[in-house]
């Protein structure tokens, strides 16, 4: 790769101008569109793309960094609502941006959808990787233009790297302990020492598969509280059934549970579904009675319940409509269930002691089980259930709090079960089972044994605590990411050595090679971006390469360790997956957008490009 080469895909991922021989800027794919229509072409929508990347790369990186500050977020249409809420959380402010034309709208929702992944996945991140998003579209850009490379091509090319990078990662992993979880809490908090000293003393105390949920006190006082129970990685199955607006989760207190061991994708098992949900909600409901609390679990629903379905979301969000949500039917369908939560869930439904709602191929076989007493008939199915003190849902899990067979001291099955798992991993090791089984009766086992705390942050006013919570959470999903997955260098440094290391794999003015070199000038920059919010960018550039030849980061959190101190950016750490899961959004996102090569919008009067 020439240096002038090189310099051009520099500009480019800093979006400048890349000049020709006649210090003229170079215009690529310039053919303009003078028909009116719908019609946005490759060049005005990279324009666009690459205009709201980095537009968004400068919003957010106001927050970037312990230093950063917070933005102001104005919520409310009148006087009377209108408030202000303070945050840094870079998936906050990203959300609460907004853009007046269709294209700008979309490309905005898919940058957010980037931020939100890796928010759900480790907690931290959502900052960085708006910003190497940027700088690596940028640098893609440039390349497929300058090169003519067929988009396609370019998109496995970069996927290729990209997977040789979050190899070279994932090689690097150390193994978490106490000291680190601390550790990492404290970047992730931003040096907050209250915080990382709480969620520090919750793993010392609960064990390294504990399992934090974070909530809003009802005083000014932070609290912790200990429950017992279980969680499943599946939510509601619509927002329809959230009855608690502070959390935006379906909160079932005093939970009927009813277990449907098999897809409910039969004539019969829709009717005992149906047969449940007119029992318990549609005809108290109707006759002004009180509803049954009602909890439904199953693998799968098929499109053939999808009326029933429909008639109960329906009946849900018209409580919504009537401003009514606290006061809902207690309601709640789990399903899409699949992989070793389908164990889980065989657990939990053992614990709530709940009665198997299965399906029968001989017919005769059930009419004696029905006999017996060991199956539902459509009579009695409503009856069918099991107990628990509480589900709590979100968009993505489920957590049973104190059923049955907890509740009751005199009940073994706990005991039972975890004694069975015990045997059954220890029987497999000795026989050289496949690894993945081990692996499901592992995490069965942690399900069971992890202990369910709940970390209530307490303040002055909502701002105040939404702030600290925004913190709290971050930092509990890192932890939590690193307990299971292993601890890396945070900042990004993980990915920048990776990228690095990467990019001597490939031949000297190869493609691979300038792929290569984007993804490492991405990272370079967001790292001096990060660095410059606590030094000068001079000062920044130089820590940058003294980093790297240390092959520790610096510590930005606190700057009293100097780069030249003893083994200064040992502190900086953060879940090993952190970067592995930046890299997974951006190669989704990022890669499909290089590929589009026209856009539509609604109308030609909004086609003002």
């Amino acid at each position: 790769m020439d240096k002038e080469f090189e310099k051009n895909i520099l500009d480019a991922i800093k979006n400048k101008p890349i000049k020709n021989e006649n210090n003229e800027d170079v215009i690529l794919n310039s053919a303009i569109n003078m028909v009116a229509d719908n019609v946005v072409s490759k060049h005005k929508l990279r324009r666009v793309q690459k205009e709201i990347l980095n537009k968004l790369r400068e919003y957010i990186t106001a927050t970037y960094g312990p230093l950063g500050s917070n933005t102001v977020i104005v919520t409310g249409n009148n006087k009377q609502t209108i408030q202000a809420n303070y945050s840094k959380d870079g998936l906050k402010v990203v959300k609460n941006i907004t853009f007046n034309m269709p294209l700008e709208m979309a490309i905005h929702s898919q940058i957010e959808d980037i931020a939100r992944f890796v928010e759900h996945q480790v907690g931290d991140g959502t900052t960085s990787s708006i910003i190497l998003s940027s700088y690596i579209f940028n640098g893609l850009s440039y390349l497929e233009e300058s090169t003519q490379i067929p988009p396609r091509e370019l998109v496995n090319r970069f996927i290729k790297i990209t997977d040789n990078i979050k190899d070279r990662i994932l090689k690097r992993k150390q193994e978490c302990d106490l000291d680190k979880i601390y550790k990492i809490a404290m970047i992730s908090t931003n040096g907050n020492k209250e915080v990382s000293n709480n969620i520090y003393n919750i793993y010392k105390e609960y064990g390294m598969d504990v399992s934090i949920d974070v909530s809003i006190s009802n005083d000014t006082d932070s609290k912790i509280k200990i429950y017992d129970g279980l969680i499943i990685n599946e939510g509601y199955s619509d927002p329809a059934y959230i009855n608690n607006a502070i959390d935006n989760t379906a909160d079932i207190h005093n939970a009927h549970v009813y277990y449907f061991r098999d897809p409910i994708d039969t004539g019969e098992m829709i009717a005992y579904m149906e047969q449940i949900l007119i029992k318990n909600i549609f005809e108290p409901s109707q006759d002004n009675e009180d509803m049954i609390p009602t909890v439904i679990i199953s693998p799968r629903i098929s499109r053939d319940a999808s009326g029933l379905l429909t008639k109960l979301i329906t009946l849900l969000y018209n409580y919504n409509k009537d401003g009514m949500q606290s006061r809902k039917p207690p309601v709640l369908v789990i399903t899409n269930i699949s992989g070793t939560d389908e164990d889980i869930t065989s657990d939990i439904a053992k614990l709530c002691r709940c009665k198997d709602i299965a399906k029968y191929i001989d017919p005769n076989i059930q009419e004696e089980a029905q006999r017996k007493g060991e199956a539902p008939t459509i009579d009695n199915v409503h009856e069918w259930y099991g107990e628990c003190e509480l589900v709590v849902a979100d968009t993505d899990k489920t957590k049973f709090i104190r059923p049955k067979a907890i509740v009751d001291k005199f009940d073994t099955t706990y005991d039972m079960l975890i004694n069975f798992l015990k045997a059954e991993i220890k029987k497999s090791k000795e026989e050289n089972a496949d690894a993945l089984e081990i692996g499901r009766l592992k995490k069965r086992l942690r399900c069971l044994e992890a202990n369910m705390v709940e970390y209530l942050i307490g303040g002055i006013t909502v701002s105040d605590r939404d702030a600290v919570r925004d913190l709290v959470e971050d930092a509990v999903k890192n932890c939590a990411s690193a307990a299971e997955n292993g601890v890396g260098y945070a900042a990004n440094f993980e990915g920048l050595l990776a990228a690095t290391e990467a990019k001597k794999d490939n031949i000297y003015f190869d493609i691979d090679y300038s792929i290569s070199k984007i993804i490492e000038l991405a990272y370079r920059n967001a790292a001096i971006d990060l660095y410059k919010s606590v030094v000068p960018e001079k000062e920044a550039e130089e820590y940058l390469e003294a980093s790297l030849r240390n092959k520790r980061p610096f510590n930005v959190v606190d700057i009293s360790r100097r780069i030249d101190s003893e083994n200064p950016g040992d502190d900086v750490l953060t879940s090993i997956n952190t970067d592995v899961e930046i890299l997974n959004a951006i190669s989704k996102i990022v890669t499909i957008m290089v590929t589009a090569n026209q856009a539509l919008v609604q109308t030609p009067e909004l086609n003002r490009y």
